[in-house]
């Protein structure tokens, strides 16, 4: 889930976690709602859907950082 999803809040998600049988929670630093808009949260979903079993590991977690804001 994105830190800054105000729609579906990090606080849901764990709370869902704690509940749901082969559940993995992750807080997407830098991202808001549309968390599979991005690559890394994509990669994520597809092993989930694959193996549920084990907790999806991803390379791309350790890259993902603050979000980027430009000026113009």
């Amino acid at each position: 889930m994105g830190k800054y999803d105000p729609t579906t809040p990090p606080d849901d998600g764990r709370l869902a976690a704690k509940t749901l049988p082969n559940a993995s929670f992750f807080e997407l630093p830098g991202i808001g709602h549309d968390a599979t808009a991005q690559e890394c949260p994509r990669l994520l979903r597809q092993e989930f859907l694959t193996d549920p079993s084990p907790a999806p590991e991803h390379p791309c977690l350790d890259d993902l950082g603050p979000p980027s804001f430009e000026s113009v």
